[in-house]
């Protein structure tokens, strides 16, 4: 081996040095990414092959609106900015929200809102299959 300076053997002692600790901190990182490249999803078994994680309907509207009996919807607004949008907010069993999507009633969620007169069942359904962009209901990314 060639003879190094003390200056020279510093400057390989810390790239050596560096490049074990980068190593060591990304570890996790690199196993899951051999085991995503090896076995899909990151090694871990979804729920569902065909839909994986994707999370339980809030309802069903073949024929009427049937909401989930394991989550509960909450109308209230947004405190994320000013503007205070109004939103839907999906609860499940243990009270934790699972999801937040527009409030059909509020008027910064949809163009033309529903009327609050109209029950809930008939908003919803309003929303459910294939409306369109007129009846979707949305909340901003803060939502």
């Amino acid at each position: 081996m060639a003879n190094l300076t003390r200056r020279q053997w510093l400057k390989v002692g810390l790239a050596v040095g560096g490049m074990v600790t980068f190593g060591l901190s990304y570890r996790d990182v690199a196993k899951r990414a051999i085991d995503g490249l090896l076995n899909g999803t990151s090694g871990k078994v979804t729920r569902d092959r065909i839909f994986g994680n994707a999370l339980i309907p809030e309802a069903q509207a073949q024929t009427h609106w049937q909401q989930n009996p394991q989550q509960t919807i909450a109308m209230t607004q947004c405190f994320g900015c000013w503007t205070q949008c109004g939103i839907r907010a999906r609860v499940n069993a243990d009270g934790k929200v699972i999801r937040i999507a527009g409030n059909p009633y509020h008027p910064l969620s949809q163009e033309h809102p529903i009327d609050s007169s109209v029950p809930f069942s008939e908003a919803m359904e309003q929303l459910a299959g294939e409306s369109g962009l007129d009846a979707r209901s949305t909340a901003c990314a803060r939502g």
